[in-house]
């Protein structure tokens, strides 16, 4: 298995002090959908360039990010902020501001965490799909 080097990948924090050095006048804007009886958050990001392309509403980059409350231990208290922080991240990397990789730092510390947490099931005998149609037959 291969092992994850986060040092490949930037925080979402330091894309967005890029943007705004950047962009002094730059306006993130996100909104917040709660979806699935409010159980899980689409979040989008809209960056604009300044106040004017705001009011006209031309943004110059959007992101997206679906995330689920309690879907792994990161979510467990904190899923909508890190839906948001994900749609941003998601934005300035649409934008083509990102040094190394695309993915920011926090999505491969979820998906690492995902993927942990999927070992550990199987590893306990979790109860995947397979299981579950064993247990049927």
């Amino acid at each position: 298995m291969e092992v994850l080097d986060l040092k490949n990948y930037e925080l979402v924090k330091d894309r967005i002090m890029r943007f705004h050095r950047k962009y002094p006048d730059g306006r993130i804007i996100t909104v917040i959908d709660l979806v699935d009886d409010g159980k899980a958050c689409l979040c989008k990001a809209f960056l604009f360039l300044n106040v004017e392309d705001q009011a006209k509403n031309l943004p110059k980059a959007t992101g997206l990010a679906y995330e689920k409350e309690g879907f792994n231990t990161i979510n467990m208290k904190s899923w909508i902020e890190n839906g948001e922080t994900s749609a941003i991240g998601r934005a300035i990397a649409n934008m083509g501001m990102v040094k190394k990789n695309r993915p920011s730092r926090e999505e491969m510390e979820k998906a690492g965490s995902i993927q942990e947490s999927k070992v550990t099931q199987l590893l306990l005998g979790g109860n995947n799909d397979q299981d579950k149609q064993t247990n049927k037959e």
